[in-house]
């Protein structure tokens, strides 16, 4: 490796930056931008390119415009961060705290402590890690010869370097303090300590001394591969830097500091540009091609890096420096050129140079050199003595033009630059009339101006001798601009009209009749053919020929763009804002309809007043000094896309996980998702967003936040993209919702549904059709029954023995008995034949034809009973309707089973009461053998009167089926234990009224 030339003093070689006066290249970041201490220990870029602080207020996160804050209220344990060591390959930030020792570390947004995780008990005192290519991490401190590894499954694993005595300058030295741990080309660990750099295959192996090192050096390390050793200035009053890939020194360099805290180095950074940043205790020291070509005032600077926007920030005890890429090239006058004041008016030199105005100071800036104008102004009410300007108009004859905010105009003649004094010397001082504003020629052989702010009067001078009035015009409407245009014509801008000044008289002008009625703010001619037009209602407008395009629909510029100034030089249209610089490249493109594109030039500047093009280079005031940029820069910077995130989705007041990036929901919801992005300039930043199964286009906003209520079941994907203005959109980020529908909005339930719905409507139907057959079947056994009962009760016995009755009273010459007798059999027949042609019958007639059937066989028994029937009050005999044929066999019963076998007179009763709205209970009951008794004669008997009561009983069964009542048949005896103790039956039999 071959050794440099050590460099001269770099305080003298080097361009100075001073941090206190505004830079538009360096943005300063204290409390009062949203850092909770201007005390900031480390910065640190994440995999996700987010921004790390460890500062003494906590732990932030920034995205270059949301600073997120970490405290002990989210789970850190330290007292604060003073490092952040690094990111491992799982995503793990990495904290510690040098007051307590504690590690700390931070996966997905979530803070892990020694309570929630036992092994960073065992990393305590380590504050830097190294990471092997199988993913085991090995952590070490500088005043250490034990190294923790940490294995993929967490276990702890301590490896103690193993080593012998080292004699170093008469000092014996035992053991070794690990500085860094880096690999070999082969694969060796290599271990960087205070004695020199060691080798081992394991770091259970005993090391091998590859080579010694500088007594008083220090190891900064850069990566796996790279590290660099800093010597300070000692001996030998240089100061060097070594860089080393693997064990191989690559480059080195050597410096003679200025002061010895500038020897002293506490960070390196080799960044995309080839540039070495090397932060020291007295400042930022830069490097390039081994030489100082610049320094930063920032002291005791203790970490850099450079963000994926490819600039540099540099922590400090003041805050953090954000320093753009392009601060090589350009050329940056900062406030203290102009007593502190920012540029008001930039104007061109005829024998080159620029005239630069603040409210304070008119200076000429020529060959890198500032000369003020030597020139006391007059003094005024409320005003004090100053040579500041609001207009400088330089003459071909080397005469100069100015105009102070009182309107009142000077010409000068004889200027000459004064090396010695640093300043422009006047000859001659002429007072003009009062002028407001002067509009040069094109050949600047000439002017117009108005006289008075409250006149309408346009004066035009010459200057080709000297400076005199030429013409002068009343327009007659209030004058709101005027300029020449491309044929070096006069035109006056009123707020009604448009018009070409021609000696005395003022001509409508045709070709600007779609400007009437609007205010034409800037003008400005790029050639002989075509010339821009800004007017009140922000658009800019090209006019070639008779031609005008509207620049500001085609190019899509925002709506909220208001340009302060414009500038040409052919092929570029500049534009800018209050904040921002855009570019339009090859802008006569648009004539033959080939695309153009406005571009946002990634600037920031504090309150941009004017702008000028001269000497390749634009030129650019505001409040921050003057800024002086090539074009050849400027062709040369790509803007870098914003990266967008999901910084939170609510799901109703619940924030819903971000890891998965999909979130399954069921029922109505109101979804907010909160959105920013990661971009370290300041350009502001566009969002556009579509919610696609919603949203057929983009919506196009600068807000963060949007809201959806009561989507309908379905899969919606949210995407979000953004840009900087004039900029293409990044890709999107998705988020991927799911809506599920309750149970009884799953179409397969509306299927059930309808499936269930069929299904009862079939079963109601074929219910009422069982219902119906059963009740055809049940009327048919009824009707069955009922001719049965009707077959029982005129069985051919009772027949029988009725006309035997008859028969009887005829022999024995009882004509009137056999006649009566006959009368009631027949009319008994016919109740019978009457009762089988209707279900139910009349009580009353019920109650008829049982007196005609028990009159009856009380004359067929020679009087052997009585009978009694007794009807209940409540019970309406006349209304109440009973199942007919019901009653009979139980009397007929109690008859044959019960008094015939008497040999004393009988006694029957029939008692009738209502039961309930819907049953009537009928009690027959009579004083005959008993039940035991009549079962021993009805054996030897026909058996049709069991019939009959076995038929009444199957009768009341279905009947009390048919009517949905209870129906009963009892039987009991009268007088238990007589000798003949009777028969009661008890009967409970439907009705209806």
């Amino acid at each position: 490796m071959k050794h440099l030339k050590y460099l001269l003093l770099f305080y003298c070689l080097g361009t100075a930056f001073t941090m206190n006066a505004q830079n538009p290249f360096v943005k300063h970041f204290t409390t009062q931008d949203g850092l909770p201490s201007n005390n900031v220990w480390k910065i640190f870029q994440d995999s996700e390119k987010f921004l790390w602080f460890a500062t003494s207020g906590g732990l932030m996160r920034y995205d270059g415009s949301i600073f997120t804050m970490y405290q002990k209220k989210d789970g850190l344990s330290l007292y604060f961060v003073s490092d952040i060591l690094g990111e491992d390959s799982f995503g793990r930030i990495w904290l510690y705290d040098g007051s307590s020792n504690k590690l700390n570390f931070i996966f997905k947004n979530r803070i892990f402590n020694e309570t929630k995780v036992p092994f960073l008990d065992s990393l305590e005192g380590n504050y830097r890690f190294f990471q092997d290519s199988d993913h085991r991490l090995y952590f070490y401190s500088g005043n250490r010869n034990t190294i923790v590894e940490l294995d993929t499954n967490n276990r702890i694993i301590k490896h103690k370097l193993r080593s012998k005595t080292y004699t170093r300058n008469n000092i014996t030295w035992e053991g070794m303090r690990v500085k860094a741990i880096t690999k070999s080309s082969k694969g060796e660990f290599l271990v960087w300590t205070h004695l020199g750099l060691f080798k081992a295959k394991t770091l259970d192996q005993k090391p091998i001394l590859l080579f010694t090192l500088d007594e008083f050096y220090n190891i900064i390390s850069t990566g796996n591969q790279t590290v660099f050793q800093v010597s300070p200035a000692v001996r030998n009053y240089k100061s060097k830097y070594v860089k080393y890939f693997h064990e191989n020194a690559v480059d080195s360099v050597e410096f003679i500091p200025k002061v010895p805290l500038a020897s002293i180095s506490t960070c390196v950074l080799e960044d995309s540009n080839e540039i070495q940043w090397t932060g020291t205790f007295a400042g930022v020291i830069c490097f390039k091609n081994k030489q100082i070509f610049c320094q930063f005032d920032i002291k005791a600077p203790s970490s850099i890096i450079q963000d994926q926007d490819h600039n540099i920030w540099i922590s400090s005890p003041d805050g953090v420096y954000r320093i753009s890429p392009y601060f090589l090239s350009p050329r940056h006058y900062d406030n203290n050129f102009f007593h502190n004041k920012g540029i008001e008016r930039l104007s061109p030199n005829f024998n080159n140079g620029v005239w630069c105005s603040s409210t304070e100071v008119t200076s000429l800036l020529k060959d890198n050199e500032f000369y003020d104008l030597d020139y006391t102004k007059p003094s005024l009410l409320y005003s004090k003595p100053t040579n500041s300007v609001l207009n400088v108009f330089p003459l071909k004859n080397k005469g100069l033009i100015i105009g102070d905010w009182t309107y009142v105009c000077y010409n000068f003649d004889g200027i000459r630059i004064d090396p010695l004094t640093q300043k422009v010397n006047i000859s001659k001082i002429v007072q003009l009339p009062l002028l407001l504003k002067i509009v040069f020629n094109n050949m600047q052989t000439g002017f117009v101006a108005r006289a008075h702010p409250g006149e309408n009067a346009i004066a035009t001078f010459s200057v080709e001798d000297k400076i005199e009035e030429v013409n002068r015009i009343d327009i007659g409407e209030t004058v709101a601009n005027y300029f020449y245009d491309r044929n070096n014509d006069l035109v006056v801008n009123t707020i009604k009209n448009n018009y070409f000044i021609q000696g005395k008289k003022k001509i409508p002008c045709k070709e600007l009749s779609m400007f009437r009625g609007k205010i034409i703010r800037f003008h400005l001619n790029m050639n002989n053919s075509s010339e821009l037009f800004y007017t009140t209602d922000d658009s800019v407008y090209l006019k070639n020929k008779n031609r005008i395009i509207n620049l500001t629909s085609l190019l899509g510029i925002p709506t909220d763009f208001h340009i302060q100034k414009m500038q040409y030089h052919d092929p570029v249209l500049y534009l800018a804002t209050y904040r921002n610089i855009y570019k339009v490249n090859n802008l006569q493109n648009i004539l033959v309809n080939k695309p153009v594109k406005l571009q946002l030039v990634d600037i920031n500047f504090r309150n941009i007043h004017d702008m000028l093009v001269q000497n390749d280079s634009l030129y650019v005031a505001s409040d921050d000094g003057l800024t002086i940029i090539p074009e050849v820069m400027l062709n040369k910077m790509r803007n870098n896309i914003p990266i967008p995130y999901f910084q939170s989705i609510m799901i109703n007041d619940t924030n819903a996980s971000l890891l998965e990036k999909k979130i399954h929901l069921t029922g109505n919801y109101k979804i907010r998702f909160s959105f920013s992005c990661i971009n370290y300039s300041e350009s502001p930043v566009t969002y556009s967003y579509k919610l696609e199964g919603l949203d057929h286009d983009w919506t196009t906003s600068k807000g963060t936040n949007v809201i959806y209520q009561n989507l309908s079941r379905g899969k919606y994907v949210f995407q979000l993209r953004a840009r900087k203005e004039t900029m293409e959109w990044s890709n999107p980020v998705e988020f991927t919702i799911i809506i599920k529908a309750h149970f009884w909005q799953h179409p397969l339930f509306f299927i059930f549904l309808c499936l269930l719905f069929t299904g009862m409507i079939s079963l109601v139907i074929i219910r009422r059709k069982n219902i119906q057959i059963k009740r055809r079947e049940l009327d048919h056994q009824l009707i069955t029954l009922e001719q049965k009962a009707l077959q029982s009760m005129m069985n051919p016995h009772f027949i029988f023995n009725s006309l035997g009755s008859i028969q009887n009273y005829l022999l024995q010459k009882k004509s009137n008995e056999a006649g009566l007798y006959l009368s009631q059999f027949a009319r008994l027949i016919r109740q019978n034949l009457n009762a089988i042609n209707v279900a139910s019958i009349n009580l009353e007639e019920e109650i008829d034809r049982l007196k005609n059937y028990l009159d009856l066989e009380k004359l067929r028994m020679e009087n052997k009973f009585e009978y009694h029937i007794e009807v209940d009050e409540h019970v309406d005999a006349d209304e109440v309707q009973i199942p007919s044929m019901i009653i009979q066999p139980f009397v007929e019963n109690a008859i044959w089973h019960g008094i015939a076998e008497l040999e004393e007179k009988g006694r029957i009763d029939i008692k009738f009461r209502m039961e309930d709205e819907k049953s009537i209970a009928i009690t027959v009951e009579d004083n005959g053998i008993g039940i035991k008794r009549s079962e021993v004669y009805s054996a030897n008997r026909e058996k049709h009167l069991h019939l009959g009561m076995e038929m009444t009983r199957k009768r009341l069964e279905l009947l009390g089926k048919k009517f949905s009542i209870k129906t009963a048949i009892q039987f009991f005896e009268t007088s238990p234990g007589s000798p003949n103790p009777g028969t009661r039956v008890e009967l409970i039999i439907p009705v209806s009224i």
